[in-house]
């Protein structure tokens, strides 16, 4: 049993390490929710390394497991387990999602049949991504040669690209791009891109 949870555990570390990249404010409330086998062992564990992975981006150290959910209560965070029976889709999953007095942001992972951990929605959108190495995660209008343009300032400071996944918003109609990236970004590749016409944000994170 534990070696089938062990990756929903590292799944849910990383989850928690980009969802606090994606720099919310003000989180009031943490809540994760377990389906199919990442919650057959017991949510404690994974609700812990999504927490780990969350607050170790808020100190200057770096947060373990047994110490996530005091840090958590000392900056008055409530914490939400809720388990689910396999549903259909990503049967076994982990949604982790934050609330605070001005937003809320949500995203969904699973693991691939290759111990991958895959970010399958984030904010609503459905997108299909490896989350591993540094990233960049942007949104931008939905029009054609955003992708291209940012292929382009890639390649002209020597940035690889293993892949790249689009999804689109359905209520805003906006896209959102992961790219799986070589190496981080200089602030000038980040400036470039961010110049570029129909973007509207865009994030370097570490995984």
């Amino acid at each position: 049993l534990a070696i089938k949870v062990q990756p929903f555990i590292d799944a849910a570390s990383k989850a928690g390490a980009l969802l606090a990249q994606l720099r919310p404010t003000d989180v009031t409330a943490f809540k994760v929710t377990c389906t199919g086998q990442a919650g057959d062992a017991g949510l404690k564990p994974i609700t812990n390394a999504a927490l780990a992975g969350f607050l170790g981006h808020y100190t200057s150290e770096s947060v373990s497991t047994i110490q996530a959910p005091y840090e958590a209560r000392e900056r008055g965070i409530q914490v939400v387990e809720v388990r689910r029976e396999a549903q259909q889709g990503y049967a076994h999953a982990v949604h982790l999602t934050i609330e605070g007095t001005t937003q809320s942001r949500e995203l969904k992972v699973t693991v691939d049949a290759q111990g991958n951990t895959r970010l399958f929605g984030l904010d609503g959108c459905s997108v299909d991504a490896v989350l591993a190495g540094p990233m960049l995660v942007i949104h931008n209008e939905d029009k054609p040669g955003v992708i291209g343009a940012v292929g382009t300032i890639l390649g002209r400071h020597g940035i690889n690209v293993a892949c790249m996944q689009v999804g689109v918003d359905p209520q805003s109609k906006q896209a959102i791009a992961l790219w799986n990236i070589s190496s981080q970004l200089s602030s000038q590749a980040l400036d470039e891109i961010r110049a570029i016409d129909s973007i509207r944000n865009v994030l370097c994170v570490q995984l």
